[in-house]
């Protein structure tokens, strides 16, 4: 299991997938799971709800994320 702090089990989960899998694949095809859990990753709501409570409030401010 990785900690890694942040508040949207969404997007966590796409990050620790992230690491822990595409650490065991060549340089390539580890470049080609981070694209895609990238594109996972944007369609997020709590990406769209990080992204704007840091433009509107800045990068100290803690976001209300609904992990979806």
């Amino acid at each position: 299991e990785v900690e890694l702090g942040h508040l949207s089990t969404a997007v966590d989960e796409l990050l620790c997938r992230a690491v822990l899998e595409g650490a065991k694949l060549p340089l390539a095809k580890g470049l080609e799971l981070e694209a895609k859990l990238w594109g996972e990753g944007v369609n997020l709501e709590d990406f769209r709800i990080g992204i704007n409570n840091f433009l509107e409030k800045g990068p100290r401010s803690k976001a209300e994320f609904v992990n979806r």
